[in-house]
């Protein structure tokens, strides 16, 4: 926590108070049949990214994920595909590595599955305070890679 390092708060008492979820929800599943329902190869290692209309939105850091993946090599990428969940926004099509684009469904469940159906959860934000995406995803047993620059921090 930053606030610790802080000259006008360091001398203070620092706590963190969680954000509150349903633990009993939140938790991990079995692998569903979200993949084959979107059409996403079983094979490949998934990439969950999740934001509102996030390829149009800079702040999500959604071109920051496929340029990172890009650096892999051609043997890599041809294993991985992203889950674009959020809306579509701009499509990206120079990419070896397909890209699902899935409009934002609020329900629960959905979120549920979605996390299941995944293997990493990628949240690259410029700007974010508390995802509570990434404490449902983590709650789920769904692994998140995010920079540590942001209110993700205390999540993660």
């Amino acid at each position: 926590m930053l606030a610790k390092k802080s000259i006008l708060l360091k001398k203070n008492k620092n706590f963190l108070i969680p954000h509150p979820i349903n633990f009993n929800f939140w938790k991990p599943q079995k692998k569903n049949n979200f993949r084959k329902k979107f059409n996403i190869d079983k094979d490949k290692f998934v990439i969950l990214f999740i934001g509102h209309s996030p390829s149009n939105n800079y702040r999500k850091g959604f071109d920051l994920l496929l340029d990172s993946v890009a650096l892999l090599d051609n043997y890599l990428q041809k294993k991985i595909s992203i889950i674009c969940f959020g809306g579509q926004g701009r499509k990206y099509i120079n990419y070896k590595f397909p890209i699902h684009y899935i409009n934002a469904n609020y329900s629960k469940k959905f979120r549920r599955s979605l996390y299941s159906a995944s293997d990493l959860m990628a949240s690259p934000s410029r700007l974010e305070n508390l995802s509570m995406t990434c404490l449902e995803s983590n709650s789920c047993g769904l692994p998140n890679i995010i920079f540590d620059k942001t209110g993700l921090v205390d999540i993660v």
